[in-house]
């Protein structure tokens, strides 16, 4: 069975036999947009991380993909270029720091637009254009280092230039200038918006991942991308195709239904009619609260960051009239716009607490709650160890910085973040009676890092760092 026809299926199955396609969650890993947690650069005590990218096509067809890369405060677009992807292609690149932000740096020959190869040490910096807001303090290319990744299929290439985008005998793309010419072109077929005879309809089969690396300390953990499926259904336009530095595609052009999948079933939503389309993205991403495990035990100098992202809140806090539900405030100048969270930890013999606000860093006003302000969100479980010392962060984030101290009966055991006040507005069975629901909690998507540092102790030569990361569990009664 074709994988765009999946959510058809699943959607008939139900009785909703009119919802032609709807986006939804793709357990199997592919899709059509591929949704990256985290990338970082920031320094550590003794060391430095790399974000290693991996974009992979698991099909016979030609890719068109737009790779965009936000920084995490706000979700400001730092990057974004057009990638054309052989039948069966892997492209990947790295994210480094410079010595005022960050940049990309690639090796690949898979065709982009613009040309990164073709750079001086192949390699783009990122800009921080977007940060130019009225009241803002924080605009330096600093900022750049910590984000998220989101990458959307526009289309299939078809004829010739399919033929330009697949490698041949040695190992080479045809003929990226003929793709070059034709994507920076607007009156190109690649970028006619009714006819498919250069570019037809996304059909999905693309998965990723990045690798979070600090060679210093010996470090590395691997976090899959999440896969949006049934995200695109030809209409009007027949593909997503948009000239490089577009701020097109965007998740606002998503398919207007979603399935969403609770206690074992699957369940067909649809924005209300006076809502923004990427509430399809949301449902399908919302959750009550995330759950994992955490470790910070003092004998192997455990330390703990979950990574926390909003990947939609953008479309909810910026612009004229914000704030849009689920969220609560709007994008501001002093550089917040936050929302309610409830943090529940358990140890492992079923004890639990839960986090004073006062504990927790950045630390709210009098009286108020724990709040989550940026749009990535690096949540350290701090730990005061029995010599004095903190076991402080992973990722040692600066602009998407949140921290707590753990209680000394709480080294390890698993935790739970809620979101007490967000609930997202939708119409329950488009196709038969509406309904007027909610989706209580957040669009998120994230995952936990857990660091080990073995053999400080007692000595010993065997190599002693270890690093491994899961993903969050969602939560909905």
């Amino acid at each position: 069975m074709k994988k765009k026809l999946l959510a058809s299926v699943i959607a008939a199955g139900l009785g909703f036999a009119g919802a032609a396609q709807a986006v939804y969650v793709n357990s199997d890993g592919t899709g059509q947009v591929l949704l990256y947690p985290y990338y970082t650069v920031q320094q550590t005590e003794n060391g430095q991380w790399d974000t290693y990218v991996h974009i992979v096509n698991t099909t016979d067809q030609a890719k068109a993909v737009k790779v965009r890369v936000l920084e995490g405060m706000n979700s400001q677009e730092v990057l974004d270029f057009n990638l054309y992807l052989s039948p069966q292609d892997v492209w990947t690149g790295v994210i480094v720091r410079t010595a005022q932000g960050a940049a990309l740096r690639t090796s690949d020959t898979s065709c982009t637009v613009g040309d990164i190869v073709g750079r001086p040490n192949s390699q783009v910096d990122f800009r921080n254009f977007l940060f130019d807001v009225a009241g803002e303090t924080q605009r330096g290319l600093d900022r750049t280092r910590e984000g998220y990744i989101e990458v959307i299929e526009m289309g299939e290439l078809q004829g010739a230039l399919a033929a330009a985008a697949t490698h041949g005998a040695n190992g080479r793309p045809t003929d990226c200038a003929a793709i070059r010419a034709a994507a920076i072109n607007p009156t190109s077929t690649l970028n006619s918006r009714t006819v498919e005879t250069a570019i037809s309809a996304p059909t999905g089969g693309l998965y990723g991942f990045s690798t979070l690396i600090n060679v210093e300390e010996g470090r590395a953990t691997t976090v899959d991308a999440v896969a949006l499926d049934g995200f695109f259904e030809v209409a009007a336009e027949r593909h997503l195709h948009y000239e490089p530095g577009d701020e097109l595609p965007a998740l606002t052009q998503v398919n207007t239904d979603a399935i969403v999948f609770r206690n074992g079933q699957a369940v067909t939503y649809r924005p209300d009619a006076l809502r923004p389309a990427v509430d399809a993205v949301s449902a399908v991403l919302t959750h009550q609260a995330v759950a994992n495990d955490y470790m910070v035990e003092d004998a192997v100098l455990g330390q703990t960051d979950w990574v926390i992202t909003f990947p939609t809140k953008r479309f909810y806090v910026n612009g004229a009239t914000p704030p849009l539900v689920p969220f609560s405030t709007a994008w501001t100048g002093a550089n917040r716009s936050c929302d309610e969270v409830d943090i529940t930890i358990y140890n492992r013999e079923e004890a639990f607490t839960t986090v004073d606000p006062e504990e927790f860093s950045p630390r709210p006003p009098a009286g108020a709650a724990i709040t989550l302000c940026n749009e990535v969100n690096t949540v350290t479980f701090n730990r005061t160890r029995e010599d004095g010392s903190e076991s402080g962060s992973v990722f040692a984030p600066i602009f998407t910085a949140g921290a707590f101290t753990v209680p000394a009966a709480f080294q390890n055991g698993w935790a739970q973040v809620e979101f007490t006040n967000g609930s997202l507005p939708v119409i329950q069975d488009p196709t038969g009676t509406p309904a007027a629901v909610t989706l209580p909690g957040l669009p998120v998507i994230g995952f936990s890092a857990m660091s080990y540092t073995n053999g400080v102790r007692n000595g010993g030569s065997v190599l002693r760092n270890y690093l491994g990361s899961s993903v969050l569990k969602g939560i909905n009664n």
